[in-house]
């Protein structure tokens, strides 16, 4: 039986997305139509994977390996000179240098790898002499490293794709609550701490968990990205269907993913909406605590951290 797109209810389900992004390293995927696949890539997931690299590679320096080849551009300082860094913590200079002789000649070059390996493949092809300068630094000072992470619109519209698309994995057949465009649905940031959702999964982990409540017809979502970043998800305020709890989980370190339809019933009650963006440093302090008990939790040691996060509340 053909089904029609989760998103708009208006075209067939002939495509499929993933459950969780792939640039976190899902790999289950859900079935949606093809023109709502496509838009969402380039209208809001692309750009909220440029949005975690700097996030991926702080969490690389701290043995949670990326799931794919990164690069963070423009990332640190070093000898006055910015460099990028990627996934394999290898610092390249952000901007290429050329050296030239008295002739104007090129005589030695540095900077990413790409670029090298086209200065590389250009001499080569023209049989010129060249000297290609690695100026890679490995060792750079963590208690310097920092970086923003803006928590908005595409995050949030990502955190709505994430709690549909487990949906639609485990119940492909059932309609449960009515459809709304994606960056219709309400999505908070989550502060608190739950304890009953934590046992859930292993630390680190992001998780998606969506639940109805027949009685206050009611279904909502959360989710989490590495077990640090916290979102509740107002799915539907008019759900007249059985109850349910669907969770979805995925473990960065295995990228082990686990769908299942749970027994479990947490009846979480909504987050707070946030008026204005909230203490700076607070935020700072509540992201550090989650940051440590979730590496204290997995690894038995907390980690230092140096962390400016930018936040965002545009709807």
């Amino acid at each position: 039986m053909e089904i029609d797109c989760p998103y708009c209810n208006n075209e067939p389900s002939d495509s499929r997305d993933h459950i969780f992004p792939s640039f976190l390293g899902g790999s289950q995927t859900a079935q949606i139509g093809k023109k709502c696949n496509n838009k969402f890539g380039h209208f809001f997931e692309a750009k909220v994977f440029l949005n975690f690299i700097p996030f991926m590679i702080f969490l690389r320096i701290h043995r949670v390996p990326a799931p794919k080849y990164v690069i963070w551009k423009d990332a640190i300082i070093h000898d006055g000179k910015s460099y990028n860094i990627d996934s394999n913590l290898v610092a390249t200079p952000y901007k290429p240098e050329v050296t030239k002789d008295f002739k104007g000649r090129i005589i030695n070059t540095f900077g990413s790898r790409s670029f090298q390996k086209g200065i590389i493949n250009f001499f080569k092809k023209n049989n010129v002499k060249y000297d290609v300068v690695d100026k890679s630094i490995l060792n750079f000072k963590i208690p310097e490293f920092k970086f923003t992470f803006q928590l908005d619109r595409n995050i949030r519209m990502l955190c709505v794709k994430m709690c549909v698309g487990l949906l639609r994995y485990l119940a492909p057949d059932k309609e449960l609550f009515s459809y709304k465009k994606i960056d219709d649905y309400e999505v908070l940031y989550d502060f608190r701490y739950h304890n009953e959702v934590e046992e859930l999964k292993v630390p680190l982990s992001h998780l998606i968990v969506v639940e109805s409540n027949k009685k206050k017809k009611s279904c909502y979502g959360i989710v989490q990205f590495y077990g640090i970043l916290q979102f509740y998800i107002d799915l539907s305020d008019r759900y007249f269907g059985d109850d349910f709890c669907f969770i979805g989980s995925l473990d960065p370190l295995t990228l082990t993913e686990d769908f299942k339809n749970s027994e479990n019933r947490f009846h979480i009650s909504p987050a707070n909406r946030i008026v204005h963006a909230p203490n700076h440093e607070s935020f700072e302090h509540l992201l550090s605590q989650r940051m440590n008990i979730e590496t204290k939790n997995r690894f038995g040691e907390d980690l230092i951290k140096s962390i400016e996060l930018g936040f965002s509340d545009k709807v």
